[in-house]
């Protein structure tokens, strides 16, 4: 699994439990 693929899949998780994280920007 990939970082990114990893972060992907804890974002949703965090989501399911009513968290809310912005996709990081290139900024």
């Amino acid at each position: 699994m990939s970082g990114y693929q990893r972060f992907t899949w804890i974002r949703e998780q965090l989501e399911k439990e009513g968290f809310n994280i912005p996709m990081p920007s290139g900024n």
